[in-house]
């Protein structure tokens, strides 16, 4: 009795994912396929049918679907059809065939595709918890019955519960996967996980979970998490991560013990040799850099260029960059202490190029995109482009998710691209491979 009860909840969880899956195909996420039409039908001799059974659907190029039907009568209907059917193109109709045209996906569009299909996510997880309330019913049932006893029922229940949890997390680990394939349609091949730093709520093994999923879907993933150990970093090169990003913040010790009275970072050390604890896990690349602001700014820059040189002279299979963060507004309204001009930031990319000539330089979008545009000539080797800082950004533009840090340069990766092409530069999103 029990036994079938446990075979129905997992055929019934598995049937309401299956439902999540076949509503995330009506999704576009920026690669046009056939499957974005799943959903369309008209009315063919008194029979709701899909447009696949009615004629011929092909994929013509990157942007556009061609809908050839058997029966020419039938054109009219289905221009109707997908017009109410709200997929993001308008039909052209030319009396043979009909041609749907889809433009490329803007960033608002991108978030709403991901607001959806959390939504269809959400759905499934409720599906899948009405299930084990069934499921709970019946063995409960049986208990009052007195065709089990207590003790079984209760075992029974908590069995239910594993069978559920197992089905939540399949949803979860399906929703971060979709997720990460909408952000790589963006064109995006090198990516940059970012969380704070408080173990207790972004664990060691969420990240692993995490890193494991997006590794699927892109070639290089750089981390700016908590500092690790070496054997922590050797585990995460393994599933697919390859560069570390790590800020001392600030050099001066004084200072950081200030900014930082309690826990784990309250260690000048630990922090400190984070990069080279990376270098040697054998991470493709490890970024490191001051936050300036914080204390005397020439004097952070000074110590952070000695930094580098120790890193690329010791490990010379690492490539070693640095970055110049300026603290921005954020939360809090911190004003710095310190500040970083314009002028002073191109002394030092100046500075840098010329001590550190084997040295990757990186400038974010934290910099405005009139200042990263007029700086290209001076050395740098990597701009970001398509930024997000706030938790879930990329799926969610709510008010209520707000930043680590403003973004001042806006651009997609296409603009940032296009800005390149224009000022006779290459645009290089990958510029390595790994040979195993």
């Amino acid at each position: 009795m029990l036994a079938e009860i446990f075979n129905q909840c997992e055929t019934e969880m598995k049937s309401s994912i299956s439902h999540m899956l076949r509503d995330f195909k009506t999704l576009r996420t920026g690669k046009i396929t056939t499957s974005v039409l799943d959903n369309v039908k008209i009315d063919y001799y008194g029979t709701m049918t899909s447009l696949d059974q009615v004629g011929s659907i092909l994929v013509a190029d990157a942007t556009t679907i061609v809908i050839n039907p058997w029966e020419k009568n039938l054109l009219q209907q289905i221009d109707s059809a997908i017009s109410k059917a709200n997929i993001g193109a308008n039909p052209n109709n030319d009396g043979v065939q009909i041609k749907l045209f889809f433009p490329a996906m803007t960033v608002e569009q991108r978030q709403e595709s991901v607001k959806q299909m959390k939504g269809m996510g959400e759905t499934a997880k409720i599906a899948i918890r009405n299930d084990r309330k069934h499921s709970n019913d019946k063995i409960k049932k049986l208990e009052k019955d007195k065709l089990v006893t207590a003790d079984e029922s209760k075992s029974a229940q908590e069995n239910i519960q594993k069978i559920t949890d197992k089905f939540i997390t399949e949803v979860e680990s399906i929703l971060k996967t979709k997720e990460a394939e909408i952000l790589k349609q963006t064109g995006i091949k090198h990516v940059l996980v970012l969380t704070g730093e408080a173990e207790n709520i972004t664990s060691y093994d969420y990240i692993i979970s995490t890193l494991i999923l997006l590794a699927k879907s892109f070639p290089s993933i750089s981390i700016e998490v908590f500092p690790m150990s070496v054997e922590q970093y050797s585990e995460l090169k393994a599933i697919g991560v390859d560069g570390l990003t790590v800020y001392q913040e600030v050099y001066d010790r004084d200072i950081y013990a200030k900014v930082h009275p309690y826990g784990r970072k309250r260690d000048y050390e630990w922090r400190l040799e984070c990069p080279e604890r990376g270098a040697k896990a054998g991470f493709r690349l490890v970024n490191i850099g001051a936050l300036y602001g914080l204390a005397d700014v020439r004097k952070e820059a000074f110590i952070n260029a000695l930094h580098a040189k120790y890193l690329d002279d010791k490990y010379p299979d690492t490539e070693i960059a640095v970055s110049f963060p300026r603290i921005n507004s954020s939360e809090g309204g911190y004003i710095p202490s310190h500040r970083l001009s314009d002028k002073t930031f191109v002394q030092f990319l100046t500075a840098f190029r010329l001590f550190l000539p084997r040295v990757g330089i990186n400038v974010s979008t934290r910099e405005n995109a009139e200042f990263r545009d007029n700086i290209l000539t001076l050395g740098i080797t990597r701009m970001s482009a398509g930024s997000n800082t706030a938790v879930g950004g990329y799926s969610d533009d709510s008010i209520n998710n707000v930043p680590q840090f403003d973004i001042s340069d806006s651009r997609n990766v296409t603009e940032t691209i296009e800005m390149l092409k224009r000022s006779g530069y290459q645009p290089i999103l990958k510029d390595w491979e790994l040979i195993k």
